[in-house]
């Protein structure tokens, strides 16, 4: 089948940062699509870019032109899977300490070199969810409203916008992008409602 990376991202606390993790891993007869012969090793690579396709504002979802950034440079590619490299929104070309928007993102993961004196190139790419604004509201009206109750209908409010953010974010890696943007754009709204209008 050939080498085929992969990869994986996620958001942690920091609204301005995320995690990027390769998931190709060395090959195995599990994981025939990996690093290691008779595919290309890590070592064979000249190339690796991570580059990001930022959302529209008003739609949520991917738009523009993608911008990149060069991991070559910090030891990738690479065969662990668990040893993710933190990325920021400055490393995209956005001023230091700048949150990402909340929307749908679209990230590519391209690694190039050459093997056995033939170049090669192998793409992975993926959608997913940056919430962490809204899920940060959301967390910050609940710890205020949960001694309430859910005969309460802030908390209730409050409760669906956390629901439709886990359902969001799965929907985004499904690839239901734009069943993923209406829901987080529903969260959003209840966190700018009068169920968060103090948190």
């Amino acid at each position: 089948m050939g080498l085929e990376v992969s990869f994986d991202a996620c958001q942690g606390q920091d609204c301005d940062k995320f995690n990027f993790y390769e998931t190709t891993k060395v090959i195995s007869p599990s994981n025939v699509t990996g690093w290691g012969a008779p595919n290309p090793d890590t070592s064979d690579a000249l190339t690796a870019v991570f580059s990001l396709q930022f959302p529209d504002t008003t739609t949520l979802l991917p738009t523009g032109t993608p911008v990149g950034f060069n991991l070559f440079t910090h030891s990738f590619p690479t065969v662990n899977d668990l040893s993710g490299f933190e990325l920021s929104s400055e490393d995209f070309g956005m001023a230091a300490g700048t949150d990402f928007n909340d929307g749908i993102y679209y990230g590519t993961y391209t690694v190039g070199g050459t093997f056995n004196s033939i170049p090669f190139t192998s793409t992975d790419g993926n959608y997913f969810l940056f919430a962490c604004q809204t899920r940060c509201c959301l967390q910050k009206a609940f710890v205020a409203l949960r001694g309430c109750g859910c005969d309460d209908k802030n908390f209730c409010q409050v409760m669906l916008g956390l629901t439709l953010l886990d359902a969001a974010e799965r929907a985004a890696i499904c690839g239901d992008i734009q069943d993923a943007a209406d829901m987080l754009n529903e969260a959003m709204q209840i966190c700018d409602s009068d169920a968060c209008k103090n948190c």
